[in-house]
């Protein structure tokens, strides 16, 4: 109903505005804009708004990756299309100026095999925002200072039992196992809180990580940098790698989360 209104309201003000004095055509004119402007408009549906909200996909195609050495030009790697460039992590609700400018920009491609699952990423720093990499040794948070890539593996989708891989420009990483969200009362199980052989600890074997400086140099803010990960994470079933979901984080300066 409201359609037809607009449009017949724009109508009759096209009309006017051709017979009407010459005075009168300049405010008629901007009658009609308002109109034509209200006939275009449309609502934002339920279905619009939860997409917006709804994680981006990635889909990844088959192709084994080696060796790891963290060269993104290998011909294989040409196979996978990069992903969209990333986001501030809290989506639309993100204040204004937190989104990252197009020189900090991440992007990632996968691959899988029936071995593998195979993660590359390029990350930009800009100028006068430090690339740091501190820690060396395995297993250590490196996130409470460092730059560094994240990934989250939950091939059920439901947030318990989920493993989570970091890693900083040295080439320094961090593996994890969460049995349920912190919120729900849920704990780490690593190398970093407990030795092997005691109950919460856990570390991932036959993994394979590389990582490259391919701009400026680590801890150097007053030039640009970009660094590149390539990630082969094993899996013990196919199912997995043809159904895993995966989240993807990359902390980009000590502050800040994209």
């Amino acid at each position: 109903m409201a359609k037809w209104f607009w449009a017949g309201a724009l109508s009759i003000v096209v009309v006017a505005s051709l017979v009407a004095p010459t005075r009168w055509r300049t405010p008629l004119a901007a009658l009609a804009a308002a109109c034509a402007l209200a006939l275009a408009w449309r609502p934002r549906t339920k279905a619009a708004v939860q997409q917006e909200r709804y994680p981006k996909q990635y889909v990844a195609r088959r192709g084994t990756v080696a060796p790891i050495d963290g060269d993104l030009e290998k011909a294989v790697w040409r196979l996978a299309p990069w992903s969209e460039p990333f986001s501030e992590i809290r989506g639309p609700d993100a204040p204004k100026g937190t989104q990252p400018r197009p020189e900090e920009a991440t992007r990632v491609k996968m691959l899988w095999d029936d071995e593998y699952l195979y993660i590359a990423a390029v990350m930009d720093v800009d100028a006068g925002n430090e690339l740091v990499a501190l820690f060396k040794e395995r297993n250590s948070p490196i996130f409470h200072t460092d730059s560094d890539f994240e990934v989250f593996l939950d091939p059920a989708g439901c947030c318990h039992g989920y493993k989570e891989l970091e890693i900083n420009a040295l080439n320094t990483v961090w593996n994890l196992l969460l049995d349920r969200p912190y919120s729900d009362g849920g704990g780490e199980y690593s190398g970093r809180i407990a030795q092997k052989g005691e109950p919460r600890w856990w570390d991932v074997e036959k993994q394979k990580t590389a990582v490259k400086v391919t701009k400026g140099q680590i801890g150097f803010a007053p030039s640009k940098a970009q660094w590149c990960v390539e990630v082969a994470l094993r899996s013990g079933k196919r199912s997995e790698c043809e159904t895993a979901k995966v989240d993807i984080w990359i902390k980009s300066s000590p502050s800040r989360e994209v």
